[in-house]
């Protein structure tokens, strides 16, 4: 945790803010002083910084009000009435808010608005808007009708994940669901029916209870009701309870010297409990005051970090705990046949993730149920301490049902109305969640309660806060006597009168599909307790006197109306509803005398990457300029010498280089400390001859666009040896083609190594969240909901490849048939009878995978294969045969490969990269053609589930007609979610199996012997032209070790990179040497396609194609013994889901050409010049010099400008 506070933070933030008008300004300054000789005062650069800042920021609050007017218009809506401070941006009536919310009555300040202006008004304090509503309409539509336009926002998030984490009450879209997954099988029927937890510690209490009642002091009933749930709560939660009721409860403050007994659990764990509540109080105030204004408050002191520590270091042990015990146990992860009765919370999250930082959170969350709960039984015993009719007429109910000592059970509690029933009315007079709070993603309209006027308007990225205790109390909704405490409303006309007609009146426990998980047990818990305590106690009274002064109501509640006039307790907000300290209620307990007992859119930014990071760049430069502005009022303060301007702008420029290279040598300083205390020395680093190594990086990237795979990096491993630090423009960049390093990132240590937040920011502007780029929980919610389609039947299913591969070769005898050569790998390759043509086999590839996949994720493909092929660069004119369907999918199918191009730059460059992207985000185009052909396919199948036609019961592995997309509509509607996938998926599914098939089609034309044993077998095992199946398949051998070489050679993801999270080791290839140190936080890069061609791996030929190497004893030699070697597919966790799918589709595809085409060449002068390898090339080393293609790569390898190929067909052929 940082050691600087959140108001300093903020105050950083400004400073850079104004440092960089400054700059801008003395930049401005200087050029005039060049130009006409007048040199700007300092003052008068501050004043036009001021002004200018002003100015920027009233424009900008404006037009937002005027394009919200625009907009309310255009939908036929109003904007929301807003209320009218006396001081600018409303500061006086939100500062007024607050301070009530913290003084007043819960409601104060904002009935009274409520009142002048309807059941919605638009706070917009600080110049924000902040909606607030009563009506259950409104509520209705955030909660339930338009859920998914309702967020808690990251606003919100913010503000309590220092409490919260990203537990299930603080996070969103699908990682809200996997949080509420996890946890709702500890709330079943059968789990919830269980008493015994209830038991034990309400017998506890009572006990508790009645020894300091007998030495004649009252009790904290809010203390005890705490201490009850808490106690029951870490025994559901962890299995054993932390004995807050071992220690002694507090006396009044008015009692005579006492002392208490103290435990060390009971100390512990109400410093827990103390702490928590405190830590709530913290992050409830930052709510309210919201973000940038809350770090204001803590200037000096981060509040929430010491109660969070205490909490922490209570919490954290009991998680290590768990896991050790999984990890001894050998507990299976992912356990899903239900859970045992003695099984506990923990004990179930732990099965479902290992991230003690998921689990932490998860149980803070779930934990905060304690405190609405032991809340509610406070203010129930405050309202029979005050109602004695109701006390007694309750009392009857529980004798009569389960007489004066009999433990009640599951039939007994549904069976007493009243005591629901007064549960009820408790909770509609003080709901344990007042105040609620949801930011609206996309702009919508409210209906106006009256039905006359134009629904209200509501932005988009709006709060909308919501309030069920005002809405529990309004009287046109519950009656004249909607203030009054009556139990019998729920149980007379009146139900039905208000409830039944409008159930979203009466919201205790949210609403929708946020609603409680806990409510029943809550309900269970406190039916319980107060069964319990009116078996035990036939009277109660509160004893104002034992109360301390600040837990009386102020004395002007007297004079106010409704309730607030006669209210005896003090209520206060923090996350939930509570009472602001300990009141007294006197008891009476069966056959005793008298006691007493206290009471308690996604949308893009038009600024391009490049003046972005300019603009934050700024700020940075900024600051060096503030520093030394302040340097020279000291000077001229002190020795009345003025700094000239140009002075200030070259000691800026000077400075930058010396604080950069201080910080640099610091962290190498570090590293050498933190390698030398592990043992452990650090790897070889890359010399270059600039400065950065800034020549390795153009060197790289040169390479990249006119050298062969590996270029550069071979020579650099070669003096280095398997690993070196590349350490490009001062940041490391591990680079490795170890087995054993890269067994260790993808599999014994893949916790440690993630794709990182500089992975995912290069890769977000096509990859989104998908699966191929996130980390954690979201990677594995990914996984999770594409693992079902690549089952063992789905995939063994192969009339989808046989359709597209009979397009793919009737559309290549088609062309050949006409002269002229195909680009395979973009379709597949056809000849005429006895001819040999030419074919772009890339092209006809791609196409192939396509329309393959497409089919496969949708339902319906493409048609790719409906537009004509393109013909060779050296044909005479000729008009290829178009489609509006063809024409769209190649358009889509040339932009996404245009956006991968882009984003495997930005890995390339680094951090640096935005710079490259200056006026122009290279990303935004391309994927504008994306988008709007993956959007509209998207959108129909969300309609489609809407209308019922996708359901939403799960299928396991899935109906054989059900596409990926029918499959991920059922567990996700977020749209976002779900073409992130889709587009994840189509790189995987069809790039990858496209250059595969080209690269085969490749070496098979240039090593003809391969060629015919290939065809031989296939012939052998399924003819001329009988459809292969997946047994056949399996049974070619030599097919698979054909298609093994080529990823062997050439692997589809040649360069990969990983982010390592805490500080580590590899070891050295050499035993005798110490092991590699890897900082926290570097970039490490494995190359698979270096790893391949390693000859003290693979053996001699390592370079040479030759598939026996995978039937003969070099298969024991090498890979048998070490399986890291070969990872076409990636290794570890990560494995890819779609292996078997890729080899089936690849197999069939070449069973289906070679039983139609008994040989193949390839025709060099079909191909662009682009297609053909340098010629320096053929003085290189190894498979270099050999090259006939020219393998480019972006995310995945490929070949640059095609595969041209000449076939001949079989007589026999399909």
């Amino acid at each position: 945790m940082s050691l600087v506070t959140p108001g300093i933070d903020l105050l950083g933030l400004v400073f850079i803010a104004i440092a960089a008008f400054f700059w801008a300004f003395l930049f401005i300054g200087s050029l005039v002083s060049v130009q006409i000789g007048y040199d700007l005062a300092t003052w008068k650069i501050a004043l036009a910084t001021l002004l200018i800042a002003l100015i920027s920021f009233t424009i900008r609050v404006t037009s937002i009000r005027f394009r919200h007017k625009r907009h309310a218009a255009s939908m036929g809506a109003q904007l929301v009435p807003e209320p009218q401070g006396r001081l600018l941006g409303n500061i006086d009536l939100g500062l007024e808010i607050i301070y009530k919310l913290q003084t007043g009555y819960p409601g104060d300040g904002i009935r009274e608005q409520l009142a002048n202006y309807g059941p919605v008004v638009n706070w917009r304090a600080m110049w924000t808007n902040m909606i607030f509503t009563t009506s259950p309409e409104h509520i209705k539509i955030i909660l339930a009708t338009d859920f998914q336009n309702y967020v808690k926002g990251v606003h919100f998030q913010a503000n309590l994940r220092p409490l919260l984490g990203t537990g299930v009450f603080n996070s969103d879209g699908d990682m809200w669901k996997f949080h509420r997954s996890i946890t709702r099988p500890m709330f079943t029927r059968e789990r919830i029916g269980h008493f015994e937890i209830f038991d034990k510690y309400a017998a506890e209490a009572i006990l508790k209870l009645k020894e300091r009642l007998r030495e004649g002091y009252a009790v904290d009933f809010q203390d005890l009701m705490l201490r009850f749930t808490l106690d029951a709560a870490t025994s559901f939660l962890f299995g054993h309870n932390v004995q807050s009721l071992s220690a002694d409860l507090p006396y009044p403050h008015n009692a005579s010297y006492t002392t208490s007994r103290h435990t060390p659990e009971g100390n512990a764990a109400n410093a827990f409990a103390d702490a928590f509540l405190k830590a709530q109080e913290v992050v409830s105030l930052r709510e309210r005051f919201d973000w940038p204004w809350w770090p204001l408050t803590e200037i000096f002191k981060d509040k929430v970090r010491q109660p969070m520590k205490i909490v922490n270091s209570y919490i954290e042990p009991i998680v290590k705990e768990a896991l050790f015990k999984k990890a001894g146990s050998g507990a299976s992860q992912g356990k899903d046949e239900g859970i045992e009765d003695d099984e506990t919370l923990l004990d179930q999250l732990v099965k479902v993730t290992t991230d003690p930082v998921i689990l932490k959170d998860e149980i803070l969350n779930i934990m905060i149920g304690k405190d609405t709960t032991a809340s509610t039984l406070t203010f129930i015993v405050y309202f029979l301490s005050i109602y004695p009719d109701v006390l007694a007429r309750l009392r009857e109910e529980i004798i009569s049902k389960v007489g004066h000592t009999r433990r009640p059970d599951y039939d007994d509690i549904r069976d007493m109305k009243y005591l629901r029933a007064v549960i009820n009315e408790t909770l509609r007079l003080f709901p344990v969640v007042p105040f609620n709070v949801r930011e609206s993603v996309n702009a919508a309209t409210w209906p106006s309660e009256n039905p006359d006027e134009r629904p209200y308007y509501i932005p988009a990225g709006t709060r909308t806060t919501y309030s069920v205790f005002l809405m529990h109390r309004r009287k046109d909704l519950w009656g004249p006597d909607a203030e009054e405490f009556d139990p019998d409303r729920f149980l007379d006309d009146r139900l039905k009168k208000y409830l039944a007609k409008n159930p979203f009146i009466f919201l205790p426990f949210n609403a929708g599909p946020r609603i409680c998980l806990g409510q029943q047990f809550a309900y269970n818990e406190m039916s319980f307790m107060i069964i319990r305590l009116l078996q035990s106690f036939m009277s109660m009274k509160l004893d104002l006197g034992a109360a301390p002064p600040e837990a009386i109501p102020p004395k002007d509640w007297a004079q106010a109306e409704g309730r607030k006039g006669s209210e005896k307790l003090y209520p206060k907000l923090h996350l939930t509803m509570y009472t602001r300290a300990p009141a007294d209620i006197s008891t009476n307990r069966n056959h005793a005398s008298v006691v007493d007992i206290p009471y308690p859119s996604t949308s893009m930014t038009f600024i391009t990457p490049g003046l972005d990071f300019l603009a934050k760049s700024l700020g940075a430069l900024g600051g060096f300029v503030w520093i030394l502005l302040s340097l020279n009022t000291l000077v001229v303060a002190r020795f009345g010498y003025q700094i000239p301007t140009w002075v200030v702008l070259a000691g800026t420029a000077l400075s930058i280089p010396l604080f950069s290279t201080i910080y640099i040598m610091s962290v190498k300083i570090k590293n050498w400390r933190n390698a030398a205390a592990m043992g452990a020395r650090i790897v070889p680093e890359a010399q270059g001859k600039l400065l950065g190594n800034i020549d390795i990086l153009t060197m790289m990237m040169e390479k990249q666009k006119t050298g062969y795979p590996g270029d550069g990096l071979d020579e650099l491993l070669e003096k280095r040896g398997p690993v070196a630090n590349l350490r490009v423009l001062w940041t490391d960049l591990i680079f490795t083609a170890s087995p054993e390093h890269i067994k260790t990132i993808l599999a014994t240590d893949f916790q440690n190594y993630v794709k990182g937040e500089r992975f995912h920011y290069n890769m977000e502007a096509v990859l989104g969240t998908g699966v191929f780029n996130s980390d954690g929980e979201m990677w594995k919610f990914h996984r999770s909901i594409t693992r079902p389609m690549f089952t063992r039947e789905r995939i063994s299913h192969f009339e989808l490849f046989d359709r597209k591969a009979q397009q793919v070769i009737s559309k290549l005898k088609e062309r050949l048939r006409e002269g002229y050569a195909v680009d395979f790998q973009v379709g597949i390759v056809r000849s005429a009878i006895n001819l040999t043509f030419t074919i772009g086999f890339k092209d006809l590839m791609s196409r192939f995978t396509l329309d393959s996949a497409t089919e496969f994720l949708f339902g319906h493909n493409v048609q790719s294969l409906s537009a004509g092929l393109p013909y060779p660069h050296n044909a005479p004119y000729v008009t290829e045969t178009r489609t509006p369907e063809g024409d769209a999918a190649n358009a889509f199918a040339r932009a996404f490969a245009e956006a991968q191009e882009v984003i495997s730059r930005r890995e390339r460059y680094g951090w640096v990269w935005p710079l490259m992207e200056m006026w122009k985000d290279q990303c935004y185009e391309p994927m504008q053609v994306v988008n709007s052909y993956i959007e509209p396919i998207v959108k129909e199948a969300l309609a489609k589930k809407q209308k019922g036609m996708i359901t939403q019961e799960k299928t396991g592995e899935g109906a054989d007609d059900e596409t990926l997309l029918d499959h991920l509509v059922r567990v996700t509607s977020d749209p976002v979610v779900l073409k992130d996938e889709i587009l994840n998926i189509m790189i995987a599914g069809r790039d990858t199996t496209a250059s595969t098939l080209a690269f085969i089609v490749y070496f098979l034309s240039i090593y003809p012997a391969v060629l015919a044993r290939l065809r031989e077998e296939i012939l052998s095992k399924v003819g001329p032209t009988r459809r292969p199946n997946y047994d056949d398949i399996r049974e070619m051998k030599y097919l698979r070790a054909v298609i093994n070489e080529t990823l062997r050679l050439y692997p589809i993801v040649p360069f990969n990179v990983r982010e390592s999270i805490n500080a580590s080791t590899w070891a050295s290839d050499n035993p005798n040497d110490k092991p590699y140190y890897i900082p926290a936080g570097t970039k490490t890069a494995y190359s698979v396609f270096m790893m391949h061609r390693r000859k003290d791996l693979w053996g001699p030929d390592a370079e040479e194609f030759d598939p026996d190497r995978f039937l003969d004893d070099r298969l024991k030699k090498y890979l048998s013994k070490n399986p890291f070697i070969f990872l076409p597919f990636n290794a570890g966790p990560r494995i890819c889901l779609g292996q078997q799918f890729a080899y089936n589709e690849m197999s069939f595809m070449l069973v289906r050409l070679l039983q139609n085409f008994s040989s193949m060449e390839l025709d060099l002068a079909a191909a662009p010049p682009e297609a053909t390898p340098p010629k320096d090339w053929a003085q290189a080393s190894g498979r270099k010099a050999l090259e006939k293609i020219f393998p480019r790569i972006h995310l995945t390898m490929y070949t640059n400008g095609g595969l041209w190929v000449r076939m001949t067909e079989n007589d026999e052929s399909i």
